[in-house]
């Protein structure tokens, strides 16, 4: 057996032999034409979904469930001459919060797309039944939302600048807010927030996946053993802040001249939970990924799409990986998983197009 990156021999992961507990697919009405979806359960089992929807896409489409099986939805319409995009979802007790990128659309030209960053706005409301609030800005001009959470009525975001060419970590409580920028950061971040209050962040470096801690003015950083040539990371805390990642290792750079696939490539695992980091190739596939711990048990559950394919993965603690590969029609993109506080099972969600003229469609999938 080959050893992992970090030198660990770690075994691969096995399918699982037992029958598939997940639930068919089931599309939602009104997020047909919809490019991504992010999934969150609140503490009474309540599903919420937001897509980005319409031509470019150009608005924001929010559905929310109380059994799973029928949605109600709403459309926030973009203000004159500007678009509305990737849309996070996050809690603050009974509160949501629903953020996303503004844009404006201007001419584009050579490797770019016409559209500029104009900001960062979220909106609010009071589960179950409120009102959604009037959109709020936060942080800077030109800023481009990547992750964000809500811990005790304080905003923690991670946003790309488009005038700076920086990524900055920003908190916003009690309507100040401060701005630590993230140096070497590349790509895509990951944020939770730990028990303790403080942010993790993780984010592609110049030489593999770097994991920080916020300790009240700036980020203790260290860089991830084995994850040379990362990027896109997913990032998990167990209880005790211990952190658990995914990420994707291939050629990912600028150019027509690309690589073929090569030997390393694939999606990696890292953990910190023996004081250490662990690191080993968790598949072969490279797509778009999703990770949870059972706060509770401490199991862990993964997704990985590759193409038409959508593979979880589960590991309880002191055993081996164990694969479940999922049934699904067409094209898959864009997969999150999440847990069900009051009964400990899970739903996934995820955009679905049966051919390449069919529209989109969101899909969601019960287990447990």
């Amino acid at each position: 057996m080959a050893p992992s990156p970090s030198g660990t021999p770690a075994p691969p992961p096995s399918v699982n032999p037992r029958p598939i507990a997940w639930s068919a697919p089931a599309i939602v009405d009104g997020l047909q034409g919809c490019s991504s979806v992010v999934l969150a359960v609140d503490e009474t089992g309540g599903d919420h979904l937001a897509s980005d929807c319409g031509d470019n896409p150009s608005e924001i489409r929010y559905a929310s469930s109380t059994d799973g099986t029928h949605w109600t939805t709403t459309t926030f319409m973009a203000p004159t001459n500007r678009l509305e995009q990737e849309p996070l979802l996050a809690f603050d007790g009974s509160t949501l919060y629903l953020a996303y990128s503004r844009l404006a659309p201007e001419e584009g030209g050579c490797g770019a797309d016409g559209l500029a960053d104009v900001g960062v706005w979220y909106r609010t409301r009071s589960l179950p039944a409120g009102e959604w609030s009037s959109p709020q800005q936060i942080g800077s001009t030109r800023d481009h939302l990547q992750a964000f959470r809500v811990s005790g009525s304080v905003i923690h975001a991670t946003v790309a600048n488009e005038k700076d060419g920086k990524t900055w970590y920003e908190i916003v409580a009690g309507g100040a807010t401060h701005r630590y920028e993230l140096p070497g950061a590349a790509g895509s971040t990951a944020l939770r927030v730990g028990d303790d209050g403080r942010a993790r962040i993780a984010f592609e470096g110049a030489k593999g996946i770097v994991f920080g801690t916020f300790n009240g003015g700036g980020f203790k950083t260290g860089l991830i053993p084995g994850s040379t040539g990362g990027f896109d990371p997913t990032l998990a805390l167990a209880p005790g802040n211990t952190a658990e990642l995914l990420w994707s290792r291939a050629y990912h750079g600028i150019g027509c001249a690309e690589p073929g696939p090569q030997p390393e490539d694939g999606t990696y695992f890292a953990t910190n939970a023996g004081g250490t980091w662990a690191t080993h190739k968790l598949s072969g596939a490279v797509g778009a990924t999703s990770l949870i711990v059972d706060p509770a048990t401490g199991e862990l559950h993964a997704l990985i799409i590759d193409g038409r394919i959508i593979d979880e993965f589960d590991k309880r603690a002191g055993a081996a990986w164990r694969r479940t590969r999922l049934s699904t029609t067409g094209w898959v993109y864009s997969p999150v998983i999440r847990q069900d506080p009051t009964t400990g099972g899970l739903v996934l969600a995820y955009v679905s197009q049966v051919g390449s003229d069919a529209p989109t469609e969101i899909a969601v999938m019960n287990k447990g």
